[in-house]
């Protein structure tokens, strides 16, 4: 599922030994729900004493539910200024970097969280540490440390669904689909009712090739709760992996139909009105994916233009999303494609040398080789497709262009 995993809970200082009435409240103000009040009755008790760092983090948690994360981290951080040693206001600030996606300090504040665990006043809350730190872990591709970290909190709290679905996630993204069944059927066992988990098994059993098993597990989530867009996606490209298109596509087009401003849906259905060669309509709907916000569409619209031999609409489309979202390493493969198909071989060279200066790719090296073959500089193609005529990933290729080479072009020099 591409839905984010948040599994993230404010947690406050126990105030059993607090005999400020007005402090409890605040308290009771925030439990019932009234934030504002919390805010303002927590403001008195500052105004007579500023320095008291429990108030401070209990009003960081008001404002956090309002939605103003500057003051939440303002008030944690001024908290952890009076007091370095509390677990918690590490956690509550992390939670709030995390909500809103500063995942590095999200992180930091999470390990030093964890760092004083023998300061927590209560297990949960080092139970929300670990497993907000195994989310970030996770979505970094740290698998290995999400692991770790969500074992940890599991021996903590072991009756969680939540913490098995996690461990599920990190299992198949390991690529241990077996591992991750079983950790989906452990949180079902808790929640016999636990939609996300039918959901992510169907996905374990869809890049295992159960297609049977993944429809029937996306089915029972689809009709457990409806109101998951995600649901219909991972439904559609199951049906496309089985070469089913159009089922892919009515699917999708019910999750549309549902959910209008769903990105991921679009970006599904126009995959697979590729698939069908159907271009137009692909082009369509990744056009009302990038409409929606989902800033690859403007990378799947310049593949489509490609293949469509509209080469430079294929570049203002990969040009866009350098000018939004920067110039990684994938932009600049697929500008060197399109460079490569204008016949622009100087300019693809360059981009792929920025590539390949940050990473190994023998798929690079393999487009680098017919640059310098669209070149004429035949002895440069062979020497590049010599060295990763061996990798499984292109050797099919490479050894097809170096025999096409060598029967066209024997004898010719750079």
């Amino acid at each position: 599922m591409r839905k984010r995993l948040l599994l993230i809970a404010l947690v406050g200082i126990l105030l059993t030994s607090c005999s400020n009435q007005k402090v409890k409240e605040g308290v009771e103000s925030f439990d019932q729900g009234d934030y504002v009040k919390s805010i303002e009755v927590y403001n008195e008790v500052l105004a007579n004493n500023e320095k008291d760092h429990k108030v401070l983090s209990l009003r960081g948690m008001s404002y956090f539910k309002l939605g103003d994360f500057e003051k939440a981290i303002n008030d944690f951080s001024g908290a952890i200024d009076l007091k370095s040693t509390v677990p918690e206001y590490y956690l509550n600030r992390g939670i709030v970097y995390l909500t809103i996606n500063e995942l590095e300090k999200a992180k930091d504040d999470f390990y030093k969280s964890v760092a004083y665990k023998n300061n927590f006043e209560d297990e949960i809350s080092l139970y929300h540490s670990y497993s907000n730190l195994g989310t970030i872990l996770n979505m970094e591709g740290d698998y290995e440390g999400a692991r770790q970290v969500f074992e940890k909190a599991l021996s903590i709290n072991g009756k969680n669904k939540e913490i098995y679905n996690a461990l599920g996630l990190v299992e198949r993204n390991l690529g241990n689909y077996d591992k991750s069944i079983e950790y989906f059927e452990e949180a079902l066992t808790i929640d016999a009712f636990y939609s996300f988990a039918f959901a992510n098994r169907a996905t374990s059993y869809q890049l295992k090739k159960e297609y049977d098993k993944a429809l029937s597990d996306i089915d029972v989530a689809i009709e457990l709760n409806r109101f998951v867009p995600q649901y219909y996606d991972i439904k559609a490209t199951i049906y496309g992996d089985m070469g089913e298109y159009q089922k892919g596509i009515d699917t999708a087009t019910v999750g549309i139909k549902a959910y209008e401003n769903d990105a991921n849906l679009y970006i599904t259905r126009g995959n697979l009105y590729k698939e069908l060669g159907e271009l137009g309509n692909a082009i369509f709907d990744y056009g009302r994916a990038k409409y929606y916000g989902d800033i690859q569409a403007y990378l799947h619209m310049a593949r489509i233009y490609r293949e469509m031999e509209e080469l430079d609409e294929s570049l203002a489309s990969i040009d866009e999303y350098i000018q939004k979202n920067g110039s990684d390493d994938t932009a600049l493969t697929e500008k060197g494609l399109t460079l490569y198909e204008m016949n622009e071989y100087d300019e693809a060279i360059k981009l792929y040398d920025d590539v390949l200066n940050r990473r190994n790719d023998e798929s690079l090296l393999y487009y680098k080789a017919l640059c310098y073959e669209g070149k004429e500089e035949y002895k440069k193609a062979i020497d590049l497709l010599e060295k990763i005529k061996d990798d499984p990933g292109v050797l099919e290729l490479a050894k097809k262009e170096i025999d096409f080479i060598e029967e066209n072009h024997k004898g010719s020099n750079d």
